[in-house]
């Protein structure tokens, strides 16, 4: 087990600091200070050429100004909140909206607008780095000053574990997550072929704004329906005969606890990796992040690259009570925890 580090960027005369984590099977996870971001998931081929399976820039500066949040940390809530306003024991706030009149991914002065803090520590069967930052109320609009934790966990089962860890001095929001973008098989091919299983009997009606309505819809027999595995191939042209819609952006509920939240799984690589998660639901959006700056044509050949998988409570649940609780009370730390549970199948 061992952990190393380099110097990659800088932003505001700060430098950017790239940690990479690396266990006895010389998997390798990689993240760096900019936001609290996760750039690799490396596991070795049959060459023993690594290969990730996540989504990355090669270029520092794509991660401070692509919009798709490759591999950052988001907070202090993922996803959409209505007008940007909340109301906490009975006073009303509002942030600044940055989706229209909404707010998305924290704002503009969220969790991954920032330069993370770094700590290491290492024993005979984990690494570890955990970054960290107090984010005040004048730096992102929400209700008091928190005390935030990331950190990523690799050991020798070839399990990634990331934890979110916050403490406030008074009543605020906490629904953070890990923006991560998943392609088993390689950045530049399709994830069309890639199986994908959720434990969810239920997902998230949104309006055309994407905000929840507060209704819960059934998955049963429609395009949301991945109890059993499903090629994304498969699930992308029943929705698009469904509804007309050409990529998912839909938060699922998440039904049995002790069971993978999704199995995201390559045949023809052979690799798989279960997420297993504390929270409620899990948000899965097809995209493909690397489309800034490419042509047309590119584009156009290139539609899904990757798959987001978003573990966290539901979105906007402070206006929906039956979604779960958000709020995070004063001086009461709050850890949440999910897993990446790696495996190479046959």
């Amino acid at each position: 087990m061992k952990i190393s580090k380099a110097v990659i960027g800088s932003i505001a005369d700060e430098p950017i600091m790239q940690y990479t984590l690396e266990n006895d099977h010389q998997v390798q996870v990689v993240c760096m200070s900019y936001a609290a971001t996760w750039q690799g998931f490396m596991v070795p081929d049959q060459d023993d050429k690594l290969h990730n399976m996540i989504l990355q820039f090669d270029d520092v500066n794509s991660y401070l100004t692509n919009p798709f949040h490759v591999g950052h940390t988001i907070g202090r809530v993922g996803g959409r909140i209505k007008n940007g306003c909340f109301t906490i024991n009975n006073v009303k706030y509002h942030v600044s909206a940055n989706e229209g009149p909404n707010l998305i991914h924290g704002g503009d002065h969220g969790f991954s607008s920032w330069n993370w803090q770094a700590a290491t520590e290492s024993s005979h069967d984990a690494v570890k780095v955990t970054f960290s930052r107090k984010i005040t109320t004048q730096d992102d609009g929400f209700p008091g000053d928190i005390e935030a934790k990331i950190s990523y966990i690799l050991d020798n089962q070839d399990k990634v574990t990331i934890q979110f860890y916050g403490q406030s001095n008074a009543d605020t929001l906490f629904n953070p997550m890990t923006h991560v973008y998943f392609n088993l098989s390689n950045d530049q091919e399709t994830i069309m072929n890639h199986e994908l299983q959720i434990n969810s009997r239920q997902h998230v009606e949104t309006d055309g704004q994407k905000l929840p309505t507060g209704r819960l819809l059934e998955n049963h027999e429609t395009a949301f329906d991945f109890s059993k595995p499903v090629t994304l191939q498969s699930a992308l042209a029943q929705l698009q005969r469904e509804s007309g819609k050409t990529q998912f952006d839909d938060a699922f509920k998440l039904a049995d606890r002790e069971q993978p939240a999704v199995v995201i799984r390559d045949r023809s690589d052979h690799r798989q990796i279960s997420v297993y998660s504390d929270r409620n639901g899990v948000v899965m959006f097809t995209a493909n992040p690397d489309v800034i700056g490419k042509s047309k044509e590119w584009e156009a050949s290139h539609p899904y690259n990757g798959v987001a998988i978003e573990a966290q409570t539901l979105p906007d649940a402070i206006h929906h009570p039956g979604f779960g609780d958000i709020v995070l009370s004063a001086n009461q730390a709050e850890v949440y925890t999910v897993q990446y549970h790696y495996e190479e199948i046959r």
